[in-house]
């Protein structure tokens, strides 16, 4: 297994292994980190039963080339074999990582890793005491022998300088001349050269002479020359061992070296992939902000139309029930000319004058009683009969008066006034003024400020709301027509205005059609009602 952490004991990335129950330093892990080399590394467990181990020490394996971490620095890696105890019970084992330095000791992140089931480690019987002394006997006698010379691990090797020799043991010099001398050490911990200057150092070695021909000679050199063969073969076995060990260890770093390049290759893909995916989102944040604000947009733009439709509602509704409205007002005043309610009325009303269609001027015939004979109704004060007389059907000035409305000259003075002078779309000025006629105008601009607190006019409500002998001028220049009002309420759309309601069908003055009459703000109405009071 291989375990990836940076300069903080935070694991970066794993490479699992597989590992089973019964495993005995069969398996390695191996700790790449950007640790300093003088570092020492340990490693402790904790098995499943919940036991932990002592730490042990890693091996240091060296730099892993081409390998960095976030920060630039090189990477180290330390290898352990699994322990047996490690591998003993199946089960989840945590594994911790010590780094321990010449100032502290950093602990890492503890990783988990799993021993798959296997079967189980049949331990034999404890031994007695008596086995243990044995035990303890014979290992003291195995020490003894591989101190001694006669061992055959330790009876023939090349002097090397630096090295501590036992007495009999058994080497190989070679001389300035080149030729092979056999010494045996005399003396234990030797350490002295056999010669010195060519001369043999007697004390502490001994040559042992190669005899060739017949004779005991040639069975020393012939066991010397065995020893020799088995020596050299036991370290040509020595060095087969050293070099399979080393290229396996060539092979598990030239396989960590892959590892290690995948994961940096897997690792710059990851943040390839995030950089890719935090462009996304930004784009998708900003195209959200716009549609947050055209959506915002478009609800504002929702609210003002509908409330110009309500309003467009409002103002139609409210255009037709004043049409109607002023329709009934003026089909009223019509019947009140013919009723003869009017002061011009009763000059339509001479039925004894039989020439009144040809009348210039029917003002003075209020008491004409007989005018069969009259040409003018001036002069017939005094006729008292009239039998043949019909209705007259045109006013002095000879318009009909089914379709005129009233002259202002006909009217007597008026008891309230109120003046508005408005811009006529061609340029000239047009003065608006409401007149009250009746006896007591204060009465009625109350029953009109009644109305305004009613909520204003409302054809429902019927002709009890109309002001009564209210009249609006219309005058531009010289002309100047009388129409009457048929409702009062809040002017437009603002809350502060009052205005009188009244409708004409003629175009001589102005347009025709339903119009309002504003008056200024309600305060200021209630103020001239006031004051005329």
């Amino acid at each position: 297994m291989i375990y990836f952490f940076d300069a903080g004991g935070n694991m970066a990335h794993c490479v699992p292994q597989r590992i089973y129950q019964g495993s005995a330093e069969g398996n390695k892990l191996l700790l790449v980190a950007p640790f300093a080399a003088s570092a020492s590394l340990l490693a402790a467990f904790t098995l499943p039963d919940g036991t932990s181990t002592e730490r042990y020490p890693m091996q240091f394996m060296g730099g892993i080339a081409g390998v960095y971490d976030g920060e630039g620095s090189g990477m180290n890696g330390w290898q352990l074999d699994l322990p047996r105890c490690a591998a003993a019970q199946y089960g989840t084992v945590t594994v911790q990582f010590y780094r321990l330095s010449g100032e502290d000791t950093l602990a890492t992140f503890a990783a988990r890793f799993t021993v798959e089931r296997g079967v189980a480690e049949v331990l034999p019987a404890a031994p007695s005491a008596e086995v243990y002394s044995s035990l303890l006997s014979a290992l003291a006698q195995v020490k003894a022998g591989m101190q001694n010379g006669d061992c055959a691990a330790r009876a023939l090797r090349g002097w090397s300088e630096g090295q501590t020799y036992g007495a009999g043991d058994t080497v190989f010099y070679f001389d300035e001349d080149g030729g092979v001398k056999l010494l045996r050490s005399k003396t234990a911990e030797n350490d002295a050269p056999p010669y010195t200057d060519g001369a043999l150092d007697g004390t502490n070695w001994q040559e042992i002479p190669l005899a060739f021909g017949g004779g005991g000679g040639d069975s020393s050199l012939a066991s010397a020359v065995a020893e020799v063969e088995t020596a050299v073969s036991g370290l040509e076995t020595e060095v087969s061992g050293f070099t399979s060990s080393l290229s396996e260890v060539e092979t598990a770093v030239s396989g960590l070296e892959t590892e290690v390049s995948g994961f940096t290759s897997s690792l710059s893909e990851v943040e390839t992939a995030v950089s890719g995916l935090e462009t996304e989102v930004s784009g998708f944040t900003s195209s959200l902000s716009e549609v947050e604000t055209a959506v915002s947009g478009l609800e504002t733009a929702m609210t003002g139309v509908q409330s110009a439709v309500a309003e467009a509602e409002s103002a139609v509704e409210g255009e037709a029930q004043l049409r109607e409205a002023a329709d009934q007002a003026l089909m009223a005043l019509i019947d009140d000319i013919e009723d003869g309610t009017t002061t011009v009325a009763k000059a339509a009303q001479a039925e004894t004058a039989a020439s009144a269609q040809t009348a210039v001027s029917a003002q003075t015939a209020q008491t004409a009683v007989s005018a069969q004979t009259a040409t003018s109704a001036q002069t017939a004060q005094t006729a008292t009969t009239a039998s043949s007389a019909t209705k007259a059907t045109q006013d002095a000035l000879g318009n009909d008066i089914s379709s005129t409305y009233l002259k202002k000259a006909e009217k007597p003075a008026p008891h309230y006034e109120h003046n508005v002078t408005v811009r006529a779309g061609d340029g000239g000025v047009i003065t608006l003024r409401y007149i009250d006629t009746s006896a007591d105008a204060l009465a009625d601009a109350e029953d009109l400020l009644a109305v305004l607190d009613a909520g204003g006019f409302s054809v429902s409500a019927g002709p009890s709301l109309l002001p009564a002998g209210g009249y609006v001028v219309v005058s531009a220049g010289s002309a100047e027509v009388l129409y009457p009002v048929v409702g009062v309420g809040k002017y437009g759309n603002r809350t502060d205005a009052v205005g009188f309601y009244y409708f004409r069908t003629d175009t001589s003055v102005g347009r025709a059609g339903y119009q309002m009459l504003a008056l200024g703000s309600v305060t200021a109405f209630t103020d001239a009602v006031r004051a005329v009071g």
